[in-house]
């Protein structure tokens, strides 16, 4: 993850190091590796809503929809199941979601991911999400078994 040339891009080691959920992993993978190349470490490290272990998915499959990672995941790949990955209106992927059981704020917060689709000369109401689900997919699980102790 940190070759000489990425670590190059950094310039300076830097005073504060500050991950949040995956970003945390990364953190202490940059520190890991500044350890092993005599590299300088930052003066200080926060790690947010990160853990440094493996994460078991299995007992995330167990908690309340809306607090299951694996869960909500899944509810998005389900709407990428559909015939396409383009939703008639915001309204439309807020009801699926709302309708798998996950809270209002959960879904809310997934909808601010909906960008709108251009549809010819117009502006639709259409939207898409601007991520990849199946991407993010790999990277939780990336996340659930990258060990940093």
């Amino acid at each position: 993850l940190f070759s000489q040339p990425h670590l190059k891009l950094l310039g300076n080691t830097p005073m504060v190091l500050c991950g949040h959920s995956f970003g945390g992993k990364v953190a202490l993978m940059y520190l890991k590796h500044c350890i092993a190349s005599g590299r300088p470490l930052p003066q200080h490290t926060w790690i947010l809503d990160s853990i440094p272990g493996t994460y078991n998915k299995s007992l995330d499959a167990m908690q309340k929809h809306d607090s299951s990672v694996t869960y909500v995941l899944e509810s998005v790949r389900r709407l990428y199941a559909m015939p396409t990955d383009v939703f008639r209106c915001k309204d439309s992927v807020v009801q699926a979601l709302l309708s798998r059981d996950i809270s209002m704020g959960m879904v809310q917060w997934i909808a601010t991911n909906l960008v709108p689709v251009e549809d010819g000369h117009e502006k639709a109401k259409r939207v898409r999400f601007s991520f990849d689900i199946n991407t993010i997919v790999d990277l939780f699980d990336d996340f659930c078994g990258l060990d940093m102790w």
